[in-house]
């Protein structure tokens, strides 16, 4: 049988020293040793595969159990938010828990949004309804029969009236979605806070001339860096609060600090009025929120002058804060 061999001669001092091996058992052998080597890499590589498999099942399950519950969050009413249980960890680690924490703190802040936009649907739904109910309910009364001409002038004066307090109040949320969009941000310039706050007196005028108010301001010059309509609106918004709030023939003022770079607005309360002002301090820059509702109803107020001074402030990185004392409101913003 021949063999198959492989040959190599090499001179080895006077003669020649040949080396000879039969190659087909070397083949065979590594062939032997390839084969063994190959399903070794397959059994390494499947029995690799399955215990990622596992150990990634094991790793994401407490995941999926996690997203399952957000899910149910998420599909859950608006309305059940307050009574929401809060996700649980699924699994004893330490990141787990931490992740758990973030995802409970950003689901707070989801469904508290989602609930001050309910409420806030809600009041404007009825702000917005209760002057049409009026406006529609007079002119039915006014249309049923005939009158004279001093009757229609009447019932058309009421409708005006109606009609400006809608217009107010329509001008006044489109003003607030703009700013809480950012849509109403112009360009930023230097702006002189006397200068705008004798504009918001002059707005005021009116108020402060038909309730007997006396102004008290203590002014000193301060230039700020900020868009003109937004200080413009929110200070003149902060005095028309002061003068239609303020005790009938008291005082109202407006102290300027550059040094501190802040602006003051204050009015004098009634007694009654100053001891109720300290229980709703939380919630006056809520939109539609009324202190006082039978003040509201006179003044034509709707509630939403210091929401949109709070929109703005947290729109400009300013800050509004309240205080009491002395029989007065104050609000301060800080520049």
């Amino acid at each position: 049988k021949p063999v198959d061999w492989r040959v190599r001669s090499v001179r080895w001092g006077q003669g020649t020293l040949v080396l000879a091996l039969p190659w087909h058992r070397a083949r065979s052998d590594l062939r032997r040793q390839a084969t063994a080597l190959g399903i070794l890499s397959l059994l390494i590589s499947g029995a690799a595969a399955g215990g990622a498999w596992v150990l990634v099942g094991k790793t994401l399950r407490p995941i999926d159990e996690l997203a399952r519950q957000a899910r149910d969050f998420a599909l859950a009413p608006v309305q059940l938010v307050e009574s929401r249980t809060p996700l649980q960890p699924t699994s004893s680690d330490m990141e787990m828990r931490n992740l758990v924490t973030t995802l409970n703190q950003m689901l707070d802040h989801v469904y508290e949004a989602a609930l001050s936009k309910e409420r806030f649907h809600t009041s404007a739904s009825h702000e917005l309804r209760t002057p049409l109910q009026a406006l529609s309910g007079h002119l039915g009364v006014t249309l049923a029969r005939d009158r004279n001409a001093s009757e229609y002038k009447e019932a058309v004066q009421e409708a005006a009236v109606h009609t400006a307090r809608l217009s107010k109040l329509t001008k006044d949320l489109l003003l607030l979605n703009q700013v809480q969009t950012g849509d109403r941000v112009g360009k930023s310039e230097r702006v002189d806070v006397e200068e705008m706050s004798d504009i918001a007196l002059q707005r005021a005028e009116k108020t402060i001339v038909a309730r007997g108010l006396q102004v008290v301001a203590t002014w000193k010059p301060l230039e700020i860096t900020a868009t003109p309509s937004h200080v413009e609106i929110l200070l003149g918004n902060l005095v028309e609060n002061a003068a239609k709030y303020a005790r009938e023939g008291g005082q109202i003022g407006i102290e300027i600090d550059p040094v501190e770079k802040t602006v003051k607005v204050w009015n004098q309360c009634e007694g009654n009025q100053f001891h109720s002002l300290q229980s709703q301090i939380s919630n006056l820059f809520e939109p539609f929120y009324r202190p006082d509702t039978a003040r509201s109803s006179e003044t034509g107020g709707n509630g939403l002058g210091l929401a949109i001074c709070d929109s703005i402030a947290e729109a400009n990185g300013w800050k509004l804060s309240v205080e009491m004392r002395n029989q007065s409101f104050y609000i301060s913003v800080s520049f």
